[in-house]
């Protein structure tokens, strides 16, 4: 991800501030930053998140810009699962200021685990082996490496100053030293994230760029990863349009933060009208409002984290995906959408709206991937 269009594309991003908290961009950076009210918070979170293959691990590359530390604040970048309720973040591995120590931070099921900037392997005072002396208000390149399997090696680096290529300047070594998992959960995004707690200290912190992904290839399609279905579903006399049915991947799953993404394969749409010259159209939408009561239920408790809701009536704002058109008193088609990778994240819905230019039955059915 790069700033130098905006910070507030939806599509891309989540920005989420509390009391004087802001996310803006400023000269082609995100920048957040808390004012000066008190207990002020700004959090830049990727909307999409890495998801964990097992057997690879995962990279983050990112620059920084950090601003004055404070006591009793915090500025954070890097990956994490999610915020929490009783620390800073419930998983992950962050570069940043806890107060007035910079360091390198872990989350484990929301305990935090620090090793602080003189502690790291190469303390980037002058002293270490690269013998680079690091400026954090000034733009540095940062990559954190992790192995995970549950308990890899974290690694931190930081591009020289002088040669323009990373520098190893700190280990985690996890192996055979540990009785849990590194973190509770690997799937994580990139944030950006500073608070200024209990003082009026107006705390920010700047970004050009980030990355992160798994190290390796991966494919929507693996054996683990269970294929289902919406089941034909049916509607009678549809003039207007009117929803079939709506999915929702669910946004929490098995008591926790749901991290599974669906991946939309097929859909398909009939219709059977009242008259020769009937025009119908199905079509999915990503997000819609739905009229009416909207009563969502599980695809299956224990299996599948979607659920279906065949109440909602009308089809209002959304985004469209993809249309089939239906002409004449019976008519069928269908889509294949795997090639088109069409993944839906948890909290998103999608619904199978249909219309006809003639009092119709109308049958739909869709076909998903859950990427466990």
């Amino acid at each position: 991800g790069s700033f130098e269009y905006t910070v507030d594309n939806t599509d891309l991003n989540t920005n989420l501030t509390r009391n004087s908290g802001s996310v803006t961009q400023v000269s082609g950076m995100a920048s957040v930053g808390t004012g000066i009210t008190t207990d002020s918070t700004a959090l830049f979170e990727s909307k999409q998140h890495g998801r964990y293959r097992a057997g690879l691990g995962g990279v983050s590359r990112f620059t920084a810009l950090y601003g004055t530390p404070t006591a009793g604040t915090e500025q954070y970048v890097g990956l994490a699962d999610a915020t929490s309720t009783t620390g800073t973040f419930v998983n992950g591995y962050m570069v940043g200021y806890a107060g007035t120590t910079f360091g390198f931070h872990r989350w484990q099921n929301t305990a935090t685990i620090t090793v602080a900037q003189a502690d790291w392997d190469d303390p980037l005072d002058g002293s270490g082996n690269s013998g680079m002396t690091i400026d954090q208000t000034m733009l540095n390149i940062f990559y954190i490496q992790y192995q995970y399997l549950g308990a890899g090696a974290i690694r931190l680096f930081v591009e020289d100053d002088d040669t323009g290529m990373p520098v190893l300047v700190h280990t985690i070594d996890y192996a055979n030293k540990n009785t849990e998992p590194s973190v509770h959960n690997p799937n994580f995004h990139h944030m950006m994230f500073v608070s200024n707690l209990g003082t009026t200290s107006d705390i920010s912190v700047r970004s050009s760029s980030y990355m992160y992904g798994v190290e390796g290839k991966t494919k929507f399609i693996e054996i683990h990863q269970p294929s289902n279905s919406t089941g034909l579903r049916q509607i009678t006399g549809v003039t207007t349009e009117v929803a079939l049915f709506t999915i929702r991947n669910r946004a929490a799953f098995a008591g926790k933060t749901n991290f599974i993404d669906i991946l939309l394969k097929h859909m398909s749409a009939s219709t059977q009208a009242n008259a020769a010259n009937a025009r119908g159209s199905a079509r999915l939408v990503k997000n819609a409002t739905l009229g009416g009561t909207p009563d969502y239920n599980k695809i299956s408790t224990d299996t599948s984290v979607v659920e279906i809701d065949v109440a909602g009536t009308t089809v209002t704002d959304g985004r469209n995906i993809i249309p089939i058109s239906l002409a004449g008193r019976d008519a069928a088609g269908s889509e294949f959408l795997g090639s088109l990778e069409i993944i839906i994240n948890p909290g998103e819905t999608v619904t199978f709206a249909v219309q006809s230019s003639n009092s119709s039955t109308m049958e739909g059915e869709l076909l998903w991937r859950e990427l466990w």
